[in-house]
Formats: structure tokens, sequence, C-alpha cells
């Protein structure tokens, strides 16, 4: 849990403020100021770890085969994992 603690602040000190001057400088220019770029850089953030959160749910949720294998593992009348066809 530690090392995802500090791999988020690490990433988010050293990533965050390099992508508002880069946004700053190369996309909407000095004069539009930091409001813009900061804006945009936490809506790529927010897309960005809405998808990792949809991927990860797509790929750790259960499927219908894993939650009938787990059911029959707790109940003894319904057989073995051993009669399964896979």
């Amino acid at each position: 849990m530690a090392v995802s603690f500090f791999l988020n602040v690490a990433v988010g000190a050293g990533l965050g403020p390099t992508m508002v001057a880069l946004a700053s400088a190369h996309i909407f220019g000095a004069q539009a100021g930091l409001g813009a770029p900061i804006a945009l850089t936490a809506t790529l953030g927010y897309g960005f770890n809405a998808a990792a959160l949809i991927a990860a749910w797509v790929w750790i949720r259960p499927t219908r085969t894993d939650l009938e294998r787990g059911q029959r593992a707790n109940d003894p009348s319904k057989g073995s994992d051993d009669d399964l066809d896979l």
C-alpha cells in the first residue's frame, strides 16, 4: 500500500506541473494564463483514471463459470470441480 501511495505522489508531482507547463506553452499560448492548461490537465487525468478503473473492473470481475465453480466448491452435494467440462 505504501508503494502505491509513493508512486501516486511521485508520478503526480512529476507529471502534473510538467503537463500544465507544456499545455500552456504549446497548446494555449502564454496569453491564456494557467486556468485552461490546469483544466485540460485535470480533465485528461480524470479521464485516464476512469479508463483505468473500468479496465480493472472488467479484468477482475468474476465470470459466470467462476461463480458456478465457487458454488460447487462450497456445496458438497453438487460434486467436485473434476466433473466440469472445460
